[in-house]
């Protein structure tokens, strides 16, 4: 029996609505996906630690020592997606089938053996075949 690849088992750091939703989204996908919120001196600490940008450069700490690469295009920071949330953007799923993401911001790619492949300032992972696209998608038509 050949051992079952990694998949990805996310740690999402944060209570906001936003966050829920897209824990609730890559669980539907069939990640492990970790969340965290602590006490409001923890939230406090940990608030700039979710890889997310500043709201503008030079403003607060992003995981200074953890390495890796912050997460998503450079305009879409941790109040930029609280904002649109508030707004009525919604977290969504669709295939990719090779064509660019369709009314939304791309966050992530799952793959279809199940890793994460994020959106980064270096720009967008390149889709496969089988991958699923995680969105910031635009408010729902009335």
């Amino acid at each position: 029996m050949s051992p079952r690849p990694a998949r990805t088992r996310p740690l999402l750091v944060g209570g906001g609505d936003w966050v829920l939703d897209l824990g609730r989204t890559l669980r539907s996908l069939n990640l492990d996906v970790l969340m965290w919120a602590g006490l409001d001196e923890q939230r406090q600490q940990i608030k700039q630690a979710y890889r997310l940008g500043t709201r503008r450069p030079g403003h607060g700490v992003v995981a200074p020592y953890t390495g890796g690469e912050t997460l998503f295009d450079s305009q879409l920071t941790r109040y930029e997606l609280g904002r649109r949330y508030a707004g009525g953007a919604r977290i969504c799923v669709r295939p990719a089938d090779g064509g660019g993401p369709p009314d939304g911001n791309l966050l992530f790619l799952v793959r279809a053996d199940g890793r994460l492949a994020p959106v980064t300032r270096s720009g967008p992972p390149e889709p496969e075949a089988g991958d699923t696209m995680v969105l910031l998608g635009p408010p729902p038509a009335i």
